[in-house]
């Protein structure tokens, strides 16, 4: 499963960052359906070789067109069902933002803000 990420500009919201992020990333535009909550991950190497603290914003969007032109970081897109989804190695937080977006139907998960150490 992919997700779009990277920074927000000076001066630009969370969500132009996201609609940027998308048709930078996939080629389409979107819309955002609805923010589904935040995690903070602390990685022992970031791609510098130093400690990175990141801030993720999970946001649900609906693509606008189904032509999507990947950008050169992505090597492949992959779409799943829900038993693929449910068997998927993805990181909890990844599952629990996925389960809270409804895509996959309703489940009962507690809804949290996360924090993970890589270290």
């Amino acid at each position: 499963m992919w997700f779009i990420g990277g920074r927000i500009l000076k001066g630009e919201s969370i969500e132009a960052a996201v609609k940027r992020k998308v048709k930078e990333e996939l080629g389409v535009n979107c819309k955002i359906i609805k923010y589904l909550g935040s995690a903070s991950i602390y990685f022992r190497k970031g791609r510098y070789g130093f400690p990175v603290h990141t801030i993720n914003f999970l946001f649900l969007v609906e693509l606008k067109s189904k032509k999507i032109k990947p950008d050169f970081q992505h090597s492949k897109i992959v779409f799943m069902n829900k038993k693929e989804f449910e068997n998927a190695k993805l990181d909890p937080y990844v599952k629990q933002f996925i389960w809270l977006s409804g895509i996959f139907g309703k489940k009962k998960i507690e809804q949290k803000t996360f924090f993970k150490t890589n270290f």
